[in-house]
């Protein structure tokens, strides 16, 4: 199965991103398999996340993520499909969660910003500004 782009590109929207190119032409197998309009394009790793860090999920090593893009009618299909086939649902290759931060670190960063800005008011107003 060759992995081509679809001929009406604006139609689709991303659905999951693969590290490799073999994981995203087994994905699109399955789904052209199933009828389910679908396209994988081979884009910069970098264009997925911000600045030159890559997609969270992907080995850092990766220059390239292969994005695994759907008709928009046809995304809880598609999911079906690769779940049936072993897919863990996450956007990602199945490694996104292992990367995201824990809650306890989001609180964390909250509150050390809550009290930076609320030292840095205090101080502007001790200094008159």
């Amino acid at each position: 199965m060759a992995m081509t782009r679809a001929p009406r590109r604006a139609r689709l929207r991303r659905f999951a991103v693969a590290a490799s190119g073999e994981t995203a032409a087994r994905w699109l197998a399955l789904l052209d398999a199933a009828d389910i309009e679908a396209a994988v394009r081979i884009e910069d790793a970098r264009a997925f996340g911000f600045g030159s860090r890559a997609y969270p999920g992907l080995p850092a090593e990766s220059l390239f993520a292969h994005g695994l893009y759907v008709a928009p009618g046809q995304q809880a299909a598609a999911a079906r499909v690769l779940i049936d086939a072993g897919w863990d649902g996450r956007r990602i290759d199945g490694r996104m969660a292992d990367q995201l931060p824990s809650a306890r670190l989001v609180i964390a960063g909250a509150l050390g910003t809550l009290a930076l800005t609320a030292a840095l008011v205090l101080f502007l107003l001790w200094r008159g500004v």
